[in-house]
């Protein structure tokens, strides 16, 4: 039985013999049970595990599925989601399921011995299978409880070796040790600029070099800066609660159970604290940000009665509570916080957001306090708040207008966000982060991943100009695209147009160890899905100004290419009959006419077009190749030119 209550409203489910569940809601004196709906494809529930963050219910079967059901926060009613099979054996059933302490990952057992590690909304991270280790080789060990270690680092497997009759022969234990992005325990800016994992006892910054040939096999060449975490800090404070890397990537700040360690990546050496009793007097607990030339903590101060206080610690100076530090008091323990430009905004477990200006020097900081507003009246679980930002086009003129992660709802709030104050965005978002470069026309980008698709919201001078919320809850103003990485994503690398990410086994820690060259990182181009949304939307001026943007870098022409590809084959289709005002292809060709690449990347787009296409694309090739070696260039470079750009 498994007990989910929300106030006055309590929701029990109930997992039979038989394999049925049934679901009892009780609100006041009125009590329901009805029998929980399962598709048909799908076998007798086995097992179940709750998700209070995101308030999902995780069901296992006999058919191998795991099914993610939400529970309505009203009407206390679970909505099927996702329906997620085990590839690897059709066979198997689920025999053990366990959601991280903070509900990022979902881990799921199976009798053949499988261990599949999943995101929240169930994309698959990682499968390992168990063997027996000292039993005889035919046994099959099949999790029967899996458990977490806090940190979510490691996971503890006690398994059942089952053989051939299905008969329990011994039973053995497991540790599965895993690296986990930086990016699900705090979403800031530094975070989502670049890849940045970390594990029991170190933390690993991925710094890329990309080419044209790199992007075409989607793997990059890697750079790591493995920084391991100092025994004198870890021994005492494990595990490692939050981790935050600046926008340049050249600094590291770590925070255990007490205190904070931070390291530098020029010179590779840690700051500790002058002694444990200063270390041990402070407790991260909201999370941790660089700002300039300071690191924020959000913190308790266990020697002034656990109460909550945001510090700011020079980049360039010693860790020392004792010293002249610039402090802001709270009233209660920090949820969430984040930083744009010079405002800092924290939300609390009191349910109350504070914001704050920042003002700072090489050698002084001072901070003051500009407003504060409760959130309780958009209908926000503070508790259940994942990350919060501010709306890029609303910070323009200060409204209040944020974009909040609640659970795996996207929403903004503020004060003239719709009638209720709350408009959702998406009610499926695995993260969600803002890239505040400045490209072109382009003034910033909202990003969210869905569990298999990344969207984006294009915000653009004119709306951040504008002010207000619309080009994020407007449909007619919004401008919006979205990509399909096949990897999961945990970083944006907006200054090169693309997404980074990791491949599903990139959590065992092992590869990490043994061979960082060997970790499966993974790139996305979305440059061209960018142009080819202004192009569609008729903004070539836009479309031109983004694409100079990125001419500089080496993996510019593979990009042009996607994108011509990818419009000449969808316009040439004639299923769509495209044409006249609404071809998008001539737009396309009117801006690579602008660059010195344009010839190379319509022949490299010629060899990788469909002959059905273009009819004549081939004998038009074999006349380019006659021309180019019948005569010298400068004899036939006007009909070269005519015939290649025809």
């Amino acid at each position: 039985m498994l007990r989910i209550g929300d106030g006055d409203t309590q929701t029990e489910l109930y997992l039979f013999s038989d394999g049925s569940v049934h679901v009892l809601s009780c609100s006041g004196s009125d009590a329901v049970v009805r029998p929980l709906e399962q598709p048909r494809t799908a076998g007798v529930f086995t097992v179940l595990a709750y998700n209070p963050t995101s308030r999902i219910v995780a069901f296992g079967t006999t058919s191998s599925e795991v099914l993610l059901y939400t529970l309505d926060g009203r009407e206390q009613n679970l909505e099927l989601i996702a329906q997620l099979a085990l590839d690897h054996d059709k066979t198997a059933h689920i025999t053990a399921l366990a959601w991280a302490p903070d509900g990022s990952a979902l881990a799921c057992g199976y009798s053949t011995g499988h261990v599949v590690m999943r995101t929240v909304l169930g994309f698959e991270l990682n499968a390992t299978r168990l063997s027996s280790q000292t039993l005889p080789e035919f046994l099959v060990p099949s999790p029967r409880l899996l458990h977490w270690a806090p940190g979510a680092t490691r996971l503890y497997v006690l398994s059942d070796c089952v053989g051939a009759s299905d008969s329990v022969c011994g039973q053995q234990g497991d540790v599965l040790p895993f690296v986990r992005a930086a990016l699900s325990v705090v979403a800031c800016e530094g975070n989502s600029k670049r890849v940045c994992m970390f594990s029991d006892d170190k933390v690993l910054l991925h710094h890329c070099e990309f080419d044209a040939h790199d992007l075409a096999n989607q793997q990059p060449e890697l750079l790591w800066n493995v920084a391991h975490v100092p025994p004198d800090y870890i021994s005492s404070n494990w595990p490692l609660r939050y981790v935050a890397t600046d926008g340049d990537g050249l600094h590291i700040a770590v925070a255990g159970k007490n205190g904070l360690a931070c390291y530098s990546v020029a010179s590779h050496k840690w700051r500790l604290f002058r002694n444990q009793q200063q270390e041990s007097s402070i407790s991260c607990v909201g999370g941790l940000l660089w700002y300039r030339e300071y690191l924020i903590v959000a913190s308790i101060n266990h020697e002034y009665g656990d109460s909550a206080q945001i510090l700011f610690f020079p980049r360039t100076r010693p860790l020392d509570t004792t010293s002249d530090l610039q402090t802001v008091a709270l009233e209660s323990p920090v949820v969430t916080m984040s930083c744009h430009n010079s405002i800092l905004l924290v939300l609390c477990q009191n349910n109350v957001l504070y914001e704050y200006a920042i003002f700072d020097d090489m050698n002084f900081i001072q901070v003051s306090f500009r407003r504060e507003i409760g959130l309780g009246q958009f209908g926000v679980d503070p508790l259940r708040v994942r990350s919060l930002q501010w709306v890029p086009s609303a910070l323009f003129d200060g409204r209040p207008a944020f974009l909040v992660h609640e659970g795996i709802v996207l929403k903004v709030i503020g004060e003239g966000v719709d009638d209720s104050g709350s408009v959702v965005i998406s009610s499926r978002v695995e993260f969600a982060i803002t890239s505040g470069v400045n490209f072109g026309n382009m003034h910033s980008t909202v990003w969210w991943f869905s569990g298999t698709h990344l969207y984006a919201s294009l915000i653009s001078l004119e709306d951040f100009m504008d002010g207000g919320t619309g080009p994020l809850v407007d449909s007619s103003r919004r401008r919006m695209m979205r990509i399909r990485p096949e990897f999961f994503p945990v970083a944006i690398s907006a200054d090169k147009g693309m997404a980074v990410g990791l491949d599903q086994d990139w959590t065992l820690e092992e590869h990490a160890v043994i061979g960082l060259s060997k970790l499966p990182i993974r790139a996305k181009l979305y440059l061209h899905n960018i142009l080819d949304h202004m192009l569609s939307d008729g903004a070539e001026q836009d479309a031109l100004m983004y694409a100079a943007c990125f001419e500089h870098l080496e993996f510019f022409p593979h990009a042009m290419e996607i994108l011509l590809h990818e419009v000449l084959e969808r316009e040439m289709d004639q299923s769509l009959a495209i044409s006249g005002e609404d071809a998008v292809l001539p737009r396309v060709v009117a801006l690579l006419e602008n660059f010195s690449s344009f010839h190379e990347i319509v022949v490299h787009c010629a060899r990788k077009t469909e002959a059905a296409f273009c009819n004549q694309l081939e004998t038009a090739t074999q006349s380019l190749i006659i021309l180019q070696t019948l005569e010298p260039a400068s004899v036939n470079e006007d009909n070269i030119l005519a015939l290649l750009s025809r």
